[in-house]
């Protein structure tokens, strides 16, 4: 285990592109406004929406494997992953939607070959044709939520026990706990996240592209925009939080 880790939610964070999106505009084709009524009315769970929203799919597992596709992860990834591992940085992804997708993500992207493959904390999943994607309650363990499936705040505080140092990253409303339990130069926000942040006068470190982190992390010169490329140091043996 290394001394710095960073926690990163997936969907719009990890990736640009969220699957629910991609799936909603492609191969959803009933109306599936009832499942958030039902979840913002306290009928449902975040996780039974999003399960039983998932099981409206209708397409091939060929097709849907497709869709992963245009999720549009950071194509720097692997230098970023690259990047962190060098400098003492373990990365976890941490998603309240299911392994399935995240999984065929991360094999497009080559990094398990590459021994760069990030730990994943997931609802476990699989496609059934005529039912969709099938998505479980993950394992119980001291970060286990009935209501989300994963607590990322819960996961937070339990890997601030074990590091130095913990970072986060995440662009939506369910990240925002998670996000408020680090500190402001290890709190990382896009979309809507960033939004919020800025509207309630909250600090965080901005990005655009995951790889980025890699560079505000660790200095790491290639993992930067091209602006700031200039500014970065040589020495990357200390971690580093001090660029958006």
């Amino acid at each position: 285990m290394n001394s710095y880790c960073l926690i990163s939610d997936f969907d719009g964070t990890f990736t640009r592109r969220e699957f629910y999106e991609l799936a909603l505009e492609r191969y959803l084709p009933g109306d599936i406004t009832h499942y958030w009524t039902d979840y913002a009315a306290g009928r449902l769970s975040h996780f039974d929406a999003l399960a039983g929203i998932f099981g409206e799919i209708r397409c091939t597992e060929a097709e849907l494997r497709a869709l992963t596709g245009e999720m549009q992860p950071d194509p720097r990834t692997p230098e970023a992953l690259r990047a962190f591992a060098a400098a003492g940085w373990d990365v976890v992804l941490v998603s309240n939607g299911c392994e399935w997708y995240i999984e065929q993500v991360l094999a497009r992207l080559g990094v398990a070959e590459a021994g760069l493959a990030p730990a994943v904390y997931a609802c476990p999943g699989r496609f059934v044709a005529g039912q969709g994607l099938l998505m479980e309650r993950p394992p119980r363990s001291s970060w286990f939520r009935a209501g989300f499936g994963i607590d990322k705040r819960l996961l937070v505080d339990e890997l601030q026990g074990r590091y130095e140092r913990v970072a986060f990253a995440g662009n939506g409303s369910p990240d925002r706990e998670a996000a408020l339990a680090v500190a402001p130069e290890l709190r990382f926000a896009r979309g809507w996240l960033a939004r919020r942040f800025t509207a309630d006068q909250i600090p965080f470190q901005g990005f655009d592209g995951w790889a980025e982190l890699a560079g505000a992390l660790t200095g790491a010169p290639s993992c930067v925009p091209a602006e700031a490329a200039a500014e970065v140091p040589s020495d990357r043996s200390r971690p580093r939080a001090d660029r958006a």
